[in-house]
C-alpha cells in the first residue's frame, strides 16, 4: 500500500509495511502492481494521458507516452495477474493503448525512501525524472 503526503508543494511517497512482494504475471519483477490507495491524492496538474503498456524483460510496467517510457502508479482498485485489471474491469496487457486522467510526478522522492520504492527505482531502473500517477484509465477506443 502507498501513502502520499504533501509537503511544501511536492509529493512524498512512502512505502507502507503492508506492501507485499507478490509474484506477478506480466510484471515478473516480484513487486506487485504499484497502485494508489482509495482516497489518496498526488500533486501534479491533472491531464488526459494516452500511452501504450510496455513490459520490461524483468516485468516492470511502463507506459510509452509521447516518446517517453514512464513508470506507472495505477489507479486505486487496479489489480494484476497475467494482465492489469483496471477498476472498471477492463483487462490491459502488453501493447494495449490506454487513456486516462493523471499527473506527471517527480521520481526523486521514490529514490530517497527505503523498502518498496527504493527497490522499484533500482530494479526497474527509473532513470526518468518523472513517473505517471493515473487516477483513472480505460482501454483506448481508437486502438
Amino acid at each position: 500500500m502507498l501513502r502520499a503526503s504533501r509537503s511544501a508543494g511536492f509529493v512524498a511517497i512512502l512505502a507502507m509495511p503492508a506492501i507485499t512482494a507478490a509474484a506477478c504475471g506480466i510484471g515478473n519483477a516480484g513487486m506487485g502492481l504499484p497502485s494508489q490507495r482509495w482516497g489518496e491524492t498526488y500533486a501534479g496538474e491533472r491531464q488526459e494521458i494516452t500511452g501504450t503498456l510496455f513490459v520490461s524483460d524483468i516485468g516492470c510496467l511502463f507506459l510509452d507516452v509521447d516518446g517517453a517510457r514512464l513508470f506507472v502508479i495505477w489507479p486505486a482498485g487496479s489489480s494484476q495477474d497475467d494482465y492489469v485489471r483496471l477498476p472498471n474491469g477492463q483487462v490491459v496487457t502488453r501493447g494495449d493503448r490506454i487513456t486516462g486522467t493523471g499527473a506527471y510526478t517527480p521520481t526523486a522522492p521514490l529514490a530517497t525512501t527505503s523498502g518498496y520504492w527504493e527497490n522499484a527505482v533500482q530494479t526497474c531502473d527509473l532513470g526518468a525524472k518523472e513517473l505517471l500517477v493515473l487516477d483513472d484509465a480505460h482501454l483506448d477506443p481508437e486502438s
